[in-house]
């Protein structure tokens, strides 16, 4: 099927489960991982009035520190596919906004294309592309692959509303063997903010929370991200900063 992919990945896990022995707090990091995807429809279907129909066929696959979200576009019309974008990119906003707050920041990667998916096995290579780009980053963002965003960005062009205008911005985000810059996700605030502190603050508490331990490369991704974080911190954060 042709779908739109985004491949999420959780950072810290493995400090989170080093530092964490005990099974109730181990549990509940689980049940916030696997109710995000239900919080993140809902929040959506509150900021996104139509398009319940295309929330149902987002697909969400959980696994230990990985969350892969798909949707089916296969054969749909130009303007039903941008719908399907819009709500697509709502959702990876939510996402990592989500994760953020509750102490498990995540990097993350959209691509397009042809994917097969049954049960728990996936395959395809928009998926392959997808976890080597959210694998490079070295912060907590989400990126959109080049050729992926050229077809949201066209769809988005040709039916008026600026969708990309107002969650993605160009950016050169970190990355293990060079810096290019990419089309980044924000999330912008749009009423009462959940955060309190400074950019700098906010990084800190969710790369530390749950008493994970800032080792090996941990201490340049959480400095990246803060970077990240202030360069665009009137629109994550509101008037907080």
């Amino acid at each position: 099927m042709e779908a739109i992919v985004g491949f999420f990945d959780i950072l810290g896990y493995t400090s989170f489960l080093e530092s964490n022995q005990t099974e109730d707090v181990t549990e509940s990091v689980l049940r916030i991982i696997n109710t995000i995807p239900k919080i993140v429809q809902a929040e959506s279907s509150l900021a996104l009035s139509a398009g319940e129909d295309i929330m149902a066929q987002m697909h969400f696959l959980v696994f230990s520190d990985t969350i892969l979200m798909t949707l089916d576009t296969t054969g749909n019309s130009r303007r039903r596919k941008y719908e399907q974008w819009k709500r697509f990119i709502l959702h990876s906003v939510l996402l990592s906004k989500n994760l953020l707050i509750n102490g498990l920041p995540v990097r993350g990667a959209i691509t397009n294309g042809s994917i097969v998916i049954q049960n728990y096995c996936f395959a395809g290579a928009p998926i392959v592309e997808a976890y080597r780009l959210c694998n490079s980053l070295e912060l907590a963002a989400t990126v959109i692959a080049h050729s992926s965003f050229a077809a949201a960005n066209e769809l988005d062009h040709e039916f008026g509303v600026s969708f990309t205008r107002f969650f993605v911005e160009d950016y050169p985000p970190p990355m293990k063997h060079e810096v290019n810059r990419m089309p980044i996700l924000l999330w912008p605030t749009l009423s009462t903010s959940p955060f309190s502190g400074t950019a700098k603050e906010i990084a800190r508490r969710a790369f530390e929370a749950w008493g994970k331990r800032l080792t090996g490369s941990a201490p340049q991704k959480l400095a990246n991200t803060i970077t990240f974080f202030e360069t665009f911190r009137d629109v994550f954060f509101g008037s907080l900063n």
